[in-house]
């Protein structure tokens, strides 16, 4: 809502201001707590600490989502879909959203409305034009995780909503259907809307497409402002053409902002190729913890093959 009113400004004052709450040391302490006991140090230096960490706090919040968990929601909306009439099904859901007002229990609804698979097409089609955009922004989500060619052109049309968040959700389903119709309309988002978080959103979806019509605009996007955004370009460029993008690939990793080096590292873990060794050696004295770690997972993979 901040950045449909207030745009660039918004943007501008978010890169200046930390959005994450100090915590008490006393409180912090308690939350590393069951890390140190663990590893008896305050950071895993090893894979194995790394998955005994992950394993032992993935414990700690299966236990405690048993007591906030909503367990009855899938099953609702699977009630709801999975009937002899699906027809009537989908009709009883449109019905609920029409008088909901609360995004959580409208997204329930949605869901329901993606189980029921082909046949809510057309119904989540129209609800592309519905006076809440809280609404359309969900139809626009179960349109793309459906991947209708038939909602291709009516998602286009979503390009132009004036929610900022209803267009984004747009550009994430045309880019999660993977049609190269739809390239040149993308492109031209980046026109339009100047926010980075828009141009992030649009530069992944021309990825996940993988059209090397919008190759130049991915380079381009390297040399943008935000550094999400540049990670985000780089990241589709590496999806359309791996080998064609690895010099992009190691410049990035002496980029000012630690985002962009992780990314960078994280897509040569992925390519696994020796080639890659020497700049990832150029990495292992980052200041980044986390660039540190994988730089060296990746040397070990590809030294030992495994």
């Amino acid at each position: 809502r901040m950045k449909n009113l207030y745009g660039n400004s918004y943007e501008d004052y978010r890169t200046r201001t930390p959005f994450l709450f100090p915590l008490p040391k006393k409180l912090v302490w308690i939350l590393k707590s069951p890390a140190r006991w663990i590893i008896r140090k305050s950071h895993p230096e090893k894979g194995k600490e790394v998955a005994w960490i992950v394993c032992i706090y993935t414990i700690i919040f299966m236990g405690l989502s048993f007591f906030w968990v909503d367990f009855d929601s899938d099953s609702i909306s699977r009630k709801m879909v999975f009937h002899s009439d699906p027809g009537a099904n989908i009709d009883s859901l449109l019905c609920r959203i029409e008088k909901v007002r609360e995004r959580r229990e409208a997204s329930k609804y949605f869901e329901a409305l993606g189980f029921a698979g082909p046949e809510s097409v057309d119904p989540l089609i129209g609800l592309l034009n519905h006076e809440w955009s809280v609404n359309r922004e969900f139809a626009a989500f179960e349109l793309g995780k459906l991947k209708s060619e038939s909602a291709i052109s009516p998602l286009i049309q979503a390009l132009k909503d004036p929610e900022g968040r209803v267009r984004s959700q747009a550009v994430w389903s045309l880019g999660h259907i993977g049609s190269e119709t739809c390239v040149d309309d993308l492109l031209s988002c980046l026109d339009q809307d100047t926010l980075p978080v828009s141009r992030s959103t649009v530069y992944s979806a021309l990825g996940e497409i993988r059209s090397g019509k919008s190759w130049d605009v991915l380079v381009g996007g390297l040399e943008d402002e935000a550094w999400w955004t540049r990670s985000s370009a780089l990241g589709a460029l590496y999806l359309i053409d791996p080998d064609r993008s690895l010099q992009y690939v190691y410049t990035a990793l002496k980029d000012e902002h630690y985002g962009v080096r992780r990314k960078a590292v994280m897509l040569l873990l992925d390519l696994e190729n020796p080639a890659s060794i020497p700049y990832l050696e150029q990495v292992l004295h980052d200041k980044d913890f986390e660039t540190r770690f994988y730089a060296k997972l990746a040397i070990n993979r590809m030294k030992t093959g495994s």
